[in-house]
């Protein structure tokens, strides 16, 4: 409460004003990975303040989008390939003051994912490993999920596709496996979005 009572200013008519401020903005910028030609979406945190606020969106220091009549708390936007990081500010701001919510985003090529990998080789991530119990099943907790992962034979070194189907529960050495909806695409097709479910 402190931080929000040190934002008032009383007027000549001793009318409480404040200063625009960002309710419920994270303590920490967002930071999150962006692909070139993809649609990018960002919602700023709702802003508060007497008078009311008008909210702008600045990208490395230039104005992309702005409003005095009502609040544009979403921008969308789409990456291009001028460069590898964007910094994209939310700015409320009001005639007694300003608050700002930072993005940072990392931008990458669509295909990162085909040169930008981890290797999991575990013997036990196959489909046919099939654990009985919480305590012999792999914990995933240390897997980064903004990265790229391909599944390896160990003996062979050669890359295994995910199963395309349900599979049964505990397999591939876990509690919940996770499987390809919609069938692996062909060469023809190229880059395409598909969903995986775990079971």
């Amino acid at each position: 409460m402190v931080g929000f009572v040190e934002r008032l200013k009383k007027d000549d008519n001793s009318i409480f004003l404040t200063l625009a401020i960002l309710k419920y903005k994270p303590v920490k910028h967002s930071v999150q990975d962006a692909y070139y030609q993809t649609s990018i979406t960002l919602v700023c945190p709702e802003p508060f303040g007497y008078p009311e606020p008008f909210v702008a969106w600045v990208k490395n220091g230039v104005v992309l989008q702005n409003s005095s009549s009502d609040l544009t708390l979403n921008l969308s936007i789409i990456a291009q390939r001028d460069t590898t990081k964007w910094t994209i500010d939310c700015v409320a701001r009001n005639k007694h003051g300003a608050d700002y919510h930072r993005f940072v985003l990392n931008l990458h090529s669509r295909y990162a994912m085909c040169t930008e990998f981890r290797d999991l080789m575990e013997g036990s991530r196959t489909v046919g490993h099939v654990v009985h119990n919480e305590q012999s099943a792999q914990n995933d907790g240390d897997i980064d999920n903004r990265g790229w992962y391909r599944f390896v034979i160990q003996a062979t070194g050669t890359p295994v596709q995910l199963p395309d189907s349900c599979t049964e529960p505990w397999a591939c050495g876990t509690q919940a496996s996770g499987w390809l909806r919609g069938g692996h695409p062909s060469m023809e097709e190229g880059l395409v979005h598909r969903n995986v479910y775990f079971s």
